[in-house]
């Protein structure tokens, strides 16, 4: 999905760069915080 920066960066840093990425940018493209697959499940009828 993206690459992150590997050279100059603290560990504090990347990690703060993923919770970034996670509580603001995703959210703004796709604000149900349900992955489609686990609403997927629930409604599957059993054979």
């Amino acid at each position: 999905m993206f690459g992150l920066p590997n050279e100059g960066l603290a560990y504090e840093e990347v990690l703060e760069m993923i919770e970034i990425l996670g509580d603001q940018a995703i959210p703004e493209f796709d604000p149900d915080r349900v992955h489609s697959t686990e609403k997927y499940r629930a409604d599957a009828v059993r054979k």
